[in-house]
């Protein structure tokens, strides 16, 4: 899962950091141009925003963010017990709040929920086939057989399991994976979808459930092969 947080405040530094040891990808944002830049530019699951931005408001900001993005899944973090900062927040638009120093669990958590409830998702657990995948512990199993996974394998089976069924282009994946960064030769996406479904095969699963839509990207599907209308 990818994060986009704006790092203006030693407090929100500290969230990124714990999001970014947990193991999720995080998009730091220096202000909040930079947070309409890389929500514009990359693929996010959430944006962890600051109520206190150097070059705009905070709530200026996410009213703009909700405008622009009516259906992105957007939370602020406030000092605590700031009720104010609270409910002026949820007016604007924000998801969730959450305090600067919030218990780092806590705030993975709560992304994790939010994002999943944009996916259309009401339980941490997704089943495509004889994969699950358990988003809040980030763990992978073939029929009960752990799936061990790289960081960035986990992340791409994710993304495909969050839109199980639907084509997810080689652009959106590397949006997803690198963002911003300094990123590989896009055929890099084809090398980690063939470890995928060896590993897959290894535990007697079916690695046709990774399906491979020519020309147009990749799909978690429960039968291969997909059909999709053009």
């Amino acid at each position: 899962m990818r994060i986009l947080v704006s790092e203006t405040t030693w407090a929100a530094m500290a969230i990124a950091n714990d999001l970014a040891n947990a193991g999720f990808l995080v998009t730091p944002a220096a202000d909040g141009g930079e947070v309409f830049e890389y929500a514009d530019l990359a693929q996010q699951n959430v944006i962890l925003l600051d109520v206190d931005l150097p070059d705009m408001s905070g709530h200026h900001c996410l009213r703009q963010l909700r405008r622009t993005y009516p259906r992105a899944a957007i939370v602020m973090m406030a000092p605590p017990k700031d009720l104010a900062a609270k409910l002026r927040a949820f007016q604007c638009g924000a998801d969730d709040v959450i305090e600067y120093k919030a218990e780092p669990r806590e705030v993975a958590a709560r992304l994790q929920a939010i994002a999943r409830r944009r996916a259309g998702l009401s339980a941490p657990t997704i089943q495509v086939a004889d994969l699950t995948l358990d988003c809040a512990q980030r763990r992978a199993s073939i029929a009960g057989k752990p799936l061990h996974l790289t960081r960035l394998e986990y992340e791409l089976v994710e993304m495909l399991a969050l839109r199980a069924g639907k084509i997810v282009s080689k652009d959106e994946i590397m949006a997803q994976i690198y963002a911003l960064g300094d990123a590989p030769d896009p055929k890099i996406i084809g090398v980690y979808i063939c470890h995928i479904r060896a590993k897959i095969s290894a535990l007697g699963g079916d690695a046709g459930i990774v399906e491979n839509v020519r020309g147009r990207g990749y799909a978690l599907v429960n039968s291969a092969p997909l059909r999709i209308a053009a």
